[in-house]
């Protein structure tokens, strides 16, 4: 049985390999997306098990991005962590998406690795 499948969109790449890593640890296979627009086409061909996005800039719409998967991928927002390393009001984070902060990467894992 192939591992599960986590896809890291984070626009800061000494993060994303850092999250990655962690998250690898834990027996997940990890790929990275540094912009989220090409991550939202990703998400649209390929199966992934959970999600972490990365809100670390104010370059990017993120409601746009968040609108998106409660639109057209809900079952892809179910499995989405939201990882905030910028303010970010959390009412409008879908219901439902966890938000961490970038120092509470226990929590997360306990998120990632709790039996679906």
């Amino acid at each position: 049985m192939p591992p599960p499948r986590c896809l890291v969109i984070d626009p800061d790449p000494q993060f994303a390999y850092l999250l990655a890593g962690i998250v690898s640890c834990h027996g997940l296979d990890v790929t990275i997306a540094g912009d989220p627009f090409p991550a939202l086409r990703m998400l649209r061909l390929e199966p992934f098990d959970v999600v972490l996005y990365h809100v670390s800039s104010d370059s990017v719409d993120h409601d746009f991005v968040l609108e998106t998967l409660q639109r057209d991928l809900p079952a892809i927002l179910e499995k989405t962590v939201v990882v905030a390393t910028l303010p970010i009001d959390s009412s409008r984070v879908p219901a439902g998406v966890p938000v961490i902060g970038n120092i509470d990467l226990k929590p997360m894992m306990d998120y990632l690795t709790r039996d679906r």
